[in-house]
């Protein structure tokens, strides 16, 4: 069978699981309660015409405080599209734009074909990608936003290249913990390819994002929402009641994988750690997940 034909047939099948939450349910109330508050939220930014000081209806009132990039987001895509296609259409959307990323990136670390499609059909059936690719939410546009960046940095094409950049610097508006992991991951890259001279432009580029559009909530807040606590593996497992942790099968499969590369230790000592350094950041704070 081409590539392609599997292509478009994972494609098809990723886009039908997508939708049985909808076709299932026996009213057509938007899924998710992140879609209501980003409504909500949506609605008071176009109301006021420019962004509010408060939050009033939040927990008896509070700064507004929120992401930019999904809040103004859903307003344009309401706007310009309606409120049926942005909680409906637009994630099942974002969800088979990911998969296909998804898809390429394993396809530029050379990869075998057959492992490329497997890791799609495993992505699709995850109860994570179904969860946030179902509903609107502030993570169905990071996923493939950072995907995408990651994606065009590891091209050969310097404008490729410096779209990643630019693309880096907007993650900003959308979540600053995918920063740091795309920032992880291009540290890994480049670390690998023997040229982290490369690493300091992205850097630089982060840390400005950072500033300019999360320094006034990490300085309310904190950085960090620590996870450590007694119901952590309830919180990152599927099975144990975590809505955006990972299948306790796929992270087995990942023990065995990596037990497996250990014959060759050092062969693949930055996998190693890239597993540990994720680990601990999930450990820090489980959104990282």
């Amino acid at each position: 069978m081409k590539s392609s034909v599997k292509l478009t047939l994972i494609i098809i099948f990723s886009v039908l699981l997508l939708l049985l939450p909808s076709l299932l349910r026996p009213y057509s109330t938007k899924l998710g309660e992140q879609t209501y508050f980003y409504e909500r939220i949506s609605d008071l930014v176009d109301k006021e015409n420019k962004l509010p000081i408060y939050d009033e209806l939040s927990y008896g009132s509070k700064e507004f405080i929120y992401d930019l990039g999904p809040v103004y987001s859903f307003l344009f895509l309401k706007n310009i599209f309606g409120l049926d296609f942005t909680p409906k259409v637009f994630p099942i959307f974002l969800g088979v734009l990911t998969l296909i990323l998804f898809y390429f990136l394993l396809k530029r670390f050379n990869l075998e074909s057959n492992e490329n499609y497997i890791g799609m059909v495993l992505l699709a059936m995850s109860s994570m990608f179904l969860f946030i690719f179902t509903s609107y939410n502030e993570y169905i546009i990071t996923i493939p936003l950072v995907l995408l960046t990651f994606y065009l940095f590891t091209s050969k094409n310097n404008f490729a290249k410096n779209i990643s950049l630019v693309l880096l610097f907007l993650l900003g508006l959308f979540s600053y913990k995918a920063i740091i992991l795309l920032l992880f991951a291009m540290l890994f890259y480049l670390v690998k390819e023997k040229r982290l001279k490369e690493f300091y432009l992205p850097l630089l580029i982060s840390l400005i994002s950072f500033l300019l559009f999360n320094l006034k909530r990490i300085l309310l807040n904190g950085f960090v929402s620590t996870s450590f606590k007694e119901d952590y593996l309830k919180v990152i497992i599927n099975e144990l009641g975590g809505s955006y942790g990972i299948s306790l099968f796929l992270l087995l499969l990942t023990l065995f994988g990596l037990r497996y590369l250990w014959k060759s230790k050092y062969k693949y000592t930055y996998i190693y750690v890239a597993t540990f350094s994720f680990t601990i950041l999930t450990l820090i704070d489980h959104e990282f997940i």
